[in-house]
């Protein structure tokens, strides 16, 4: 075992320590920080001089919100000229904030306990847990205490060149690899109880090897997570392997998930279509489980959607009526103030000056 990289894994970073000390001042973890807040942790984080610069020009900009989608391509999320990496999720910070990105992620629980975030639910993970996650599927993690949680990135033309062997096998969870590559309905696949000592010995190698200089590096790393990809394969059983979307309590979440993305255009014929349900079963459906009509739901999806816009975006009303599916701006606006008790640039407003410079109550992005 490489102690020396398990001990650096398992200590709080330097912002884990800062954070962890702004905890101490309400008890709880930290959900919010002032841009200065911010400045501190991305100093701490030790990026790359350029990636300071951007964060540094979303801040003044007043782009704050933008500021997670920003860092998460993989130009940001990978060292210079490596297809894997290696990163420790941040303790003691619970932002509520879902996030995606080009690149597949494996979440492994060294030890301790998290809570993982789906659009589908939350599920708690406990030590030796897996959770792989596909591009482009938003999530969310809060590690619990002081759990280590390490994240293993892989660009996605690297998974599917160096791992396309591995997925025509059917062995372990190839079969799953595949259908959240290209299946309908991608989302996060939980294996339980998957992470051991030799797996564990992988990560750290390929830890080691990304602080290293070597010119071979790349293809080093490459060889450590296909190692680390092959045992989970051996490692998994059917028992232990949870697919969230195939669960049937989830039915409901898929459908509310689907309305969501398409909220501009869906019509419930195309959503019985989808979900291979009759229209008029499908309405009965929806008011039993999510205890609302088809047309309550879009509109919830639509209003949601506009929120996102309005503090994410500079979008005109217009615009973002047009992009939440309404005819006309005038019906859009009515719509929105009947649903929240504002107007839609009233909304932006109140929420941008929620998070001034100095304000401490600022949102994290």
């Amino acid at each position: 075992m490489l102690e020396k990289e398990l001990k650096e894994l398992k200590e709080d970073t330097a912002a884990d320590s800062f954070i962890r000390e702004l905890t101490l001042k309400t008890g709880e973890p930290v959900t919010e920080m002032s841009d200065s807040q911010i400045r501190e942790v991305i100093s701490k984080w030790k990026t790359d001089p350029e990636t300071q610069k951007t964060v540094e020009q979303y801040l003044t900009g007043g782009r704050k919100k933008e500021l997670i989608e920003l860092l998460t391509p993989e130009k940001y999320a990978f060292p210079a000229g490596s297809s894997v990496s290696i990163s420790k999720s941040a303790r003691y910070i619970h932002t509520n904030n879902y996030h995606e990105h080009d690149f597949f992620e494996i979440e492994c629980v060294l030890d301790g306990q998290a809570s993982h975030h789906s659009l589908f639910g939350n599920y708690a993970l406990n030590t030796a847990d897996i959770v792989l996650i596909p591009p482009h599927v938003r999530h969310d993690l809060d590690v619990i205490g002081n759990g280590t949680i390490v994240n293993l990135g892989i660009r996605s033309s690297t998974f599917r060149s160096e791992f396309n062997d591995m997925l025509k096998n059917d062995i372990g969870v190839s079969s799953y690899f595949e259908k959240i590559m290209y299946g309908t309905f991608n989302s996060e696949v939980i294996i339980r109880e998957c992470l051991d000592e030799f797996m564990i010995e992988l990560i750290l190698m390929a830890y080691q090897n990304q602080k290293t200089s070597f010119d071979d590096k790349n293809r080093i790393g490459n060889h450590l997570i296909t190692c680390f990809i092959s045992r989970m394969f051996e490692r998994s059983r059917p028992d232990l392997i949870y697919d969230i979307t195939q669960s049937s309590e989830v039915r409901a979440g898929r459908i509310r998930k689907y309305i969501y993305e398409h909220a501009d255009s869906v019509t419930l014929r195309e959503l019985s279509d989808v979900f291979f349900m009759s229209p008029s079963y499908l309405s009965r459906y929806l008011k039993n489980t999510l205890h609302a009509g088809f047309s309550e739901i879009v509109r919830e999806a639509r209003i949601d959607k506009a929120k996102e816009l309005l503090v994410k975006t500079d979008l005109s009303v217009l615009d973002i009526s047009a992009k939440t599916g309404y005819s006309s701006q005038s019906h859009f606006i009515h719509v929105f103030h009947k649903a929240t008790g504002i107007s839609p640039l009233q909304y932006r407003i109140r929420r941008n000056n929620q998070n001034p410079v100095d304000d401490e109550e600022a949102v994290l992005p």
